[in-house]
C-alpha cells in the first residue's frame, strides 16, 4: 500500500483518470464474456441498462447520478474515515465495504461483480489523488471524472 501515500499530481492525475478508464472497461467486458463463456446464467444479472433517451435530460441525469454516486459511496465515507485518523489498512477497508454496498445496490449480489469492482476501483482513485492527504474535493473531483467518463463509454457503446 505503499503506492497509495503518494499523492498524485498534475500530469499523474490524468493519467489516473485514463488508466481507471481503462481498467474499469478492459475489466467488466472481460468478466461479462468470461461469465458469457462459461455459460454461467447472466439473465439474473441486472445489466443497469435500460432503454437509452438520447435527450439532454438523460445526459444531464447522467452527470447527477455519478455525482452523486461518488459522493454518497465515496467522498462522505472516505472522508470521515481519513478525518477520524483511521490507518490507511482501515480506510481501505471502508473503501471495501463502501464498493460493497456501490455494487449490491445497483441491483443484485451479481452486480458486486461489475459495479462492486468498479467501486474499489474508483475508491482506490479517490484516495490516491488526494483523499488520504486531506484534498478531498480534487479526489472527489478525479473520482467523478473517471466515473463519468465510464458511463459516458458504455452509453456510446450502447447506443452503437
Amino acid at each position: 500500500m505503499r503506492w497509495l501515500k503518494k499523492e498524485a499530481c498534475g500530469k499523474w492525475i490524468v493519467f489516473y483518470i485514463l488508466c481507471g478508464v481503462a481498467i474499469k472497461i478492459t475489466y467488466d467486458f472481460g468478466m461479462f464474456s468470461l461469465l458469457n463463456f462459461s455459460h454461467i446464467a447472466t439473465s439474473n444479472m441486472s445489466s443497469g441498462v435500460a432503454p437509452i433517451d438520447k435527450t439532454p435530460m438523460f445526459f444531464l441525469s447522467m452527470l447527477i447520478s455519478a455525482i452523486f454516486e461518488e459522493a454518497v459511496f465515496r467522498l462522505l465515507p472516505l472522508y470521515l474515515a481519513v478525518t477520524c485518523g483511521l490507518s490507511t489498512k482501515k480506510v481501505i477497508f471502508v473503501a471495501v465495504i463502501s464498493s460493497v454496498l456501490f455494487g449490491y445496490l445497483h441491483g443484485n449480489a451479481f452486480n458486486l461483480i461489475f459495479q462492486g469492482i468498479g467501486g474499489l476501483l474508483f475508491s482506490l482513485i479517490f484516495l490516491k489523488c488526494g483523499g488520504l492527504h486531506f484534498h478531498f474535493w480534487k479526489a472527489f473531483s478525479v473520482s467523478t471524472i473517471v466515473h463519468l467518463l465510464f458511463n459516458s463509454i458504455i452509453v456510446l457503446i450502447v447506443l452503437m
